[in-house]
């Protein structure tokens, strides 16, 4: 965590470190995120909000923005699919901020279970 930590500082970007090992449900993960990516007053907690909340980062600009989240395996066995919304939101938002040539990484711990959380791409 020291390296991605000193990475992220040497490009300016800043990184917001979300625990979800606590995070039950959608309200809990969205809790969790509201916190670590000090989300502003206006985010709405639920999906459309957390998207209009990444795609307009003018309450937090940067070069570059890097998500690390670790402590997911029980809600992503709890609850798949808002696990997987997540991802296409964390997808989608990437894509975005691509467009405007800005880095925006999510990056996630490997699941316990040693299975993928992504398909694998073949180059």
């Amino acid at each position: 965590m020291d390296e991605l930590h000193a990475a992220a500082r040497s490009l300016g970007f800043p990184l917001a470190h979300v625990d979800l090992a606590q995070a039950r449900d959608k309200d809990d993960l969205l809790a969790a995120l509201a916190i670590a990516l000090k989300l502003p007053e206006w985010f709405g907690q639920n999906w459309d909000a957390l998207t209009d909340c990444l795609c307009d980062l003018s309450w937090k600009p940067a070069p570059g923005y890097l998500i690390f989240i670790e402590g997911h395996d029980p809600l992503r066995a709890a609850h798949p699919g808002d696990f997987d919304t997540l991802i296409e939101i964390f997808a989608e938002t990437s894509n975005y901020w691509r467009e405007e040539d800005i880095p925006f990484w999510a990056l996630l711990t490997p699941p316990a279970d040693g299975k993928p959380l992504l398909p694998s791409i073949e180059a």
